[in-house]
């Protein structure tokens, strides 16, 4: 690179830039991190640029620091690169809102989560690029309306099916109202204008939602999150066939995936049921409505193989890879009430024996994947942590 001409390097920095723009960013991360000097704030800019891109805000800010390892260029040329500082100040606030948005997923309060998603999308420039960044809002985004939707319909999936796949219409119970108010909804279901009007908003909602998760697949068509927000969608509509095939590309996606494995697995009977039924029925809705909030299955095997795949300390917790904190913190409650050696009353000495080596493992597993720092470290290394949980 060093023999390199300064008519090339511009002319490469030149094409990167413009396979930024054509959205090749997974080539132009490429030739930034093998082709260009070291040396070269344009090179970092366009880095970092890259990086955000790809969901990957905190890795371009690290990239803008002078004291990076990315780069071997001057920290007194970097500080005073005008289009790297400016870079850096709008890369700040987008690491601030994707906090604020974690922080409320995390505290449940979906949506306040659902408005600021939409001010990322609308008004804030980096967000109404068509990145991938912009993806990962979308799903979240997706994900909280469907939450209100569970919410709202008290944790059970029901509903009428059309031969029009866009058209996702909702039955909701009496306990749909109260929630629903909560998050901004203001109506009571006292006669039945309302509670039409409360099936139209929550058919909105659904609708909403489905083109979140489409969008997200539009500017990245592996995101598993979206296909799996996806099934969930089909599903509270009813629409089993549907959820199956986003749920089996989530799994040819994440085939080591025990969560997705277990809903394959589950939904796969239900359709079959479904189409059982279907041979001698030529009206009506078949088989119960999939309860969307129980993910254990009464038969520990039925996830095949794939749950050895997953790492030690998430099986441990019974919850996927991906899992939010909320939702590993969730996951460790049932486990560990599950396991609580009060609970092995009635067992014999060994069952005892084996329930409190176990309640200890999953006490360790949370104190790990609780961490941010250390779960980090585990990601990147599933065995780092593994001989400790004895």
């Amino acid at each position: 690179q060093s023999s390199t001409s300064p008519f090339e390097n511009n002319a490469r920095l030149e094409y990167v830039e413009n396979c930024i723009k054509c959205q090749r960013v997974l080539f132009a991360l490429d030739e930034c991190e093998n082709k260009l000097p070291r040396d070269s704030v344009d090179r970092l800019y366009l880095l970092a640029e890259c990086k955000w891109r790809l969901n990957d805000v905190i890795g371009a800010l690290r990239c803008l620091e002078p004291s990076s390892t990315e780069h071997e260029c001057d920290e007194e040329h970097l500080k005073h690169s005008q289009k790297c500082k400016t870079l850096a100040t709008r890369l700040r606030e987008l690491e601030t809102i994707s906090e604020s948005i974690e922080s409320l997923v995390d505290r449940e309060d979906y949506q306040l989560c659902v408005e600021k998603c939409d001010y990322v999308l609308e008004k804030v420039s980096m967000g109404r690029q068509p990145t991938r960044f912009r993806a990962n809002i979308l799903v979240i985004r997706a994900s909280s309306l469907v939450e209100i939707l569970k919410y709202s319909r008290g944790g059970a999936s029901s509903g009428t099916s059309s031969s029009d796949d866009d058209a996702l219409s909702s039955d909701s119970d009496s306990t749909s109202s109260s929630f629903l108010n909560e998050h901004g909804f203001k109506y009571t279901t006292t006669n039945t204008a309302d509670e039409e009007k409360e099936k139209l908003d929550l058919s909105r909602l659904a609708k909403t939602a489905l083109k979140s998760a489409k969008e997200a697949l539009l500017l990245h068509a592996n995101n598993v999150e979206a296909h799996v927000i996806s099934h969930e969608i089909y599903l509270l509509a009813n629409k089993r066939m549907k959820a199956f095939e986003c749920i089996r590309l989530a799994q040819m996606l994440s085939p080591e995936d025990a969560f997705i494995a277990r809903k394959v697995q589950k939904l796969a009977k239900l359709v079959s049921a479904m189409n059982t039924k279907a041979g001698r029925k030529k009206n009506g809705r078949y088989g119960s409505d999939v309860d969307l909030n129980n993910d254990d299955d009464d038969n520990d095997d039925d996830t095949g193989g794939e749950s050895s795949k997953t790492p030690k300390l998430y099986k441990l917790l019974d919850c996927r890879q991906t899992a939010r904190p909320k939702q590993i913190a969730k996951a460790y409650k049932a486990q560990a009430m599950k396991w609580h050696p009060d609970k092995q009353y009635s067992k014999d000495e060994t069952a005892k024996l084996q329930a409190e080596t176990r309640f200890k493992q999953i006490a360790f597993a949370f104190s790990i994947l609780s961490d941010k720092r250390k779960r980090m470290e585990y990601d990147e290394d599933n065995t780092k942590f593994d001989q400790m949980c004895v």
